[in-house]
């Protein structure tokens, strides 16, 4: 009996299967109501990149992202690869993020109930059920929002803050080296 690797007939190119993913993670956010319009946002650090971010261009609605349809950007806002251009607030709040943080993807959502949330005068999570308290002590509340996000300053004084941010008046989003999305049924679809 012989035993014999297993190799692919060729390797992936881990910049298509990240706009693959980000594609995917769009329609999957759209999916369970994570979106609201086409002003939220992820990011992910282009792989063998570290001042490179892909992200769907302005313009297009989660729901229509496709891998063919992601633009590489820099800290500048300038489009590198693509068709498109970044928002402006994606440019100065995601960007810093991924460089002061190290974090690979970034999630930035504007869902119905985060919006609530933040609406209330004491916009707390409790941890009052077992799931809830999971997120005791992985939550930074920003009672600082001023307005949109135009300046790099912005970003960069969110990425001090901790993980997961609750940005009171806005919206809620993710961070550290966040997984790669695994088992996608509607592939062809996404590309």
């Amino acid at each position: 009996m012989s035993v014999h690797s297993l190799t692919a007939r060729h390797a992936a190119d881990p910049v298509r299967e990240a706009k693959v993913h980000l594609a995917a993670a769009h329609r999957l956010a759209v999916l369970h109501e994570l979106e609201e319009g086409i002003d939220n946002h992820f990011t992910v650090t282009v792989p063998g990149a570290n001042d490179r971010y892909l992200i769907l261009p302005f313009g297009l609605h989660w729901s229509e992202a496709r891998a063919s349809d992601m633009i590489v950007f820099d800290e500048s806002g300038a489009t590198l690869e693509g068709e498109g251009v970044v928002e402006l607030s994606a440019q100065c709040i995601h960007a810093p993020i991924h460089r002061i943080t190290g974090t690979r993807v970034v999630m930035h959502t504007h869902q119905t109930w985060a919006v609530a949330l933040n609406m209330l005068k004491d916009n707390r999570l409790l941890p009052a059920s077992q799931t809830a308290a999971f997120f005791h002590g992985h939550v930074a509340y920003d009672d600082t929002y001023e307005g949109t996000a135009d300046f790099i300053e912005e970003g960069e004084r969110l990425a001090r803050r901790a993980r997961a941010p609750l940005l009171r008046g806005d919206d809620a989003g993710a961070g550290p080296r966040a997984a790669g999305l695994r088992g996608l049924t509607a592939r062809q679809e996404i590309e």
